[in-house]
C-alpha cells in the first residue's frame, strides 16, 4: 500500500522500473501477459488522423512525424528538458529506461509484426463488442 491510500493499481509508464523501490508488488504485467497470449508486440499507442481529411494530408501528417521521430532518434538529447517537465521520476537513467523501451522500431514504421499486432487488438475487441466492426483499413497508404 502507497501511504495509506489504495491497496491496488495500476502502474504504468516510467513507474514500472521503480515500483518495487516504493514498496509496492506486482501481480500480473499486462505486458508480459499481451505476449504471450498474442506472441505479438504490445501496441501501447498510435497516431489517429481523421480519415475525412484528404488523402494527401494524412500522407503528410504521417511523413512528418516519422522525420520526427527519426530526429529523436539521431538527437537523444534533444527532448530532455520537454521529458523530464513531464516524467513522474525524475532520475535521468530511468527516462532514459524509459524511452529505449517504448520509442523504438515501431515508432518509425509498424512493419508486418507492428500491424499484426494492431489487427489483433481491433479483432479481439472486435470480439467482445468493445468496438463495432472496423470495416475501412486501419492504416495510412503511402502513395
Amino acid at each position: 500500500m502507497l501511504n495509506n491510500q489504495v491497496d491496488l493499481g495500476l502502474i504504468i509508464h516510467e513507474n514500472r522500473f521503480t515500483y518495487a523501490d516504493k514498496g509496492l508488488h506486482k501481480i500480473v504485467d499486462l505486458g508480459n501477459f499481451w505476449e504471450t497470449k498474442t506472441g505479438c508486440a504490445i501496441p501501447l499507442g498510435g497516431i489517429v488522423v481523421n480519415r475525412n481529411l484528404d488523402q494527401d494530408i494524412q500522407v503528410k501528417l504521417n511523413r512528418v512525424l516519422r522525420k520526427s521521430v527519426e530526429f529523436a532518434f539521431a538527437n537523444p538529447k534533444s527532448g530532455l528538458d520537454f521529458i523530464r517537465e513531464h516524467a513522474q521520476e525524475m532520475e535521468e537513467a530511468v527516462m532514459y529506461k524509459h524511452i529505449e523501451l517504448y520509442v523504438n522500431q515501431y515508432s518509425l514504421d509498424l512493419g508486418v509484426e507492428g500491424r499484426k499486432a494492431i489487427d489483433i487488438l481491433f479483432k479481439l475487441a472486435e470480439e467482445k463488442d468493445l468496438i463495432p466492426k472496423i470495416s475501412k483499413n486501419l492504416y495510412v497508404s503511402q502513395h
